[in-house]
């Protein structure tokens, strides 16, 4: 009986270290997961992008690319922010206030990176942390 009782008290030793390693390795794992996010991060997102406010007497709108590449410089917490999801990157271009400045044309409208960037910006596109369109070189807007 007497070794009984050495026994079970072995047992309640180890239980105390293993909780304590528990903790200490949680701990460490929260303090690596804040510093990791804390930090800056430059990301490249593919965002889909569409038309809408088409001028008279145009029904459609076709785009050269589908698809930008956007280059966004913030924190890894920001990152994880629901507007970054993929089911909401999406870029609604205004075609009728983006051609009252170009060249008149009928059925196709080309825009550089450059003037594309000036437009994001100019509307507060994901104010500072958006950088630049990475690709596509230029987007044209075929209207029907």
């Amino acid at each position: 009986m007497g070794n009984t009782a050495v026994h079970s008290e072995s047992k309640k030793k180890y239980r105390k270290p293993s909780i304590t390693l528990l903790i200490c390795f949680l701990i460490a794992s929260l303090i690596w997961i804040f510093g990791y996010f804390s930090k800056d991060y430059t990301v490249k997102l593919n965002y889909t992008v569409t038309c809408s406010g088409l001028p008279l007497q145009k029904e459609h709108a076709r785009l050269s690319d589908s698809v930008m590449t956007l280059v966004f410089k913030t924190s890894g917490f920001n990152f994880l922010n629901s507007k970054y999801s993929p089911k909401n990157r999406t870029i609604n271009l205004p075609v009728y206030h983006l051609i009252q400045h170009k060249k008149q044309n009928r059925y196709n409208y080309i825009f550089t990176q450059n003037e594309l960037n000036q437009y994001l910006k100019s509307i507060g596109f994901y104010e500072n942390e958006f950088v630049e369109i990475e690709s596509p070189e230029t987007l044209t807007i075929y209207l029907k």
